[in-house]
């Protein structure tokens, strides 16, 4: 079962759904009825992201940098150099690139981790990424940024966020929610413009 309830990410792709908590990756192949520690080797993780391209999956932890998976979390090993920050916040798969936020902007892996580069945000905490189609989004302490050309260039897209520190972001659609401190905003048109709709939440937190 799932023993270890601080859950700092989930992530879904076909019938394997992951957990991400303070001791280890979880996994379960039954929508969360059962679950099997995965955590060969990272038994002591704190998994704060995760990410999933095929069988492939990624673990971005609190000061362990990224570790993958080639076999849907049975064992783990660490990725390749180039990734400054040991603090992933953020992962993100986007076509064939893998995107890691840190505590030092956002890196891309043009090989599924196994070098890295700088994907031009930098000297920023990123706290989540999210994507559509067109663009790439980026939440932090300052705001979210948005890239067209992924991730070679960022743009801060603030216009309507009372309180910039964005803490969490959801892409539906053409809807981006945005978890603040504040409360969550709603923007439909690529992040250009945001408006509140906290209405009924007791701690907007």
């Amino acid at each position: 079962g799932l023993l270890y309830r601080h859950i700092r990410s989930l992530v879904f792709s076909d019938n394997n759904f992951f957990a991400g908590t303070f001791n280890g990756v979880f996994h379960s192949t039954n929508y969360g009825t059962n679950w099997v520690y995965s955590s060969r080797g990272i038994a002591n993780s704190i998994v704060t992201s995760l990410a999933v391209k095929g069988t492939k999956l990624f673990a971005g932890t609190w000061g362990g940098g990224v570790i993958v998976s080639p076999d849907n979390g049975t064992n783990w090993i660490e990725t390749g150099p180039g990734l400054l920050g040991e603090h992933i916040e953020g992962m993100l798969v986007g076509g064939n690139n893998l995107f890691a936020g840190t505590e030092a902007g956002i890196f891309k892996s043009t090989n599924e981790g196994s070098t890295w580069a700088s994907a031009g945000l930098v000297d920023t905490f990123i706290s989540c990424l999210s994507r559509n189609e067109n663009y790439l989004f980026a939440g932090t302490g300052y705001g979210v940024f948005r890239s067209q050309n992924n991730g070679n260039a960022w743009t801060l897209m603030n216009s309507g966020l009372t309180n910039p520190e964005v803490n969490c972001l959801v892409v539906n659609g053409t809807y981006i929610f945005a978890g603040t401190t504040d409360g969550v905003f709603v923007s439909t048109d690529n992040a250009l413009n945001w408006t509140e709709v906290s209405s009924g939440l007791t701690n907007t937190y």
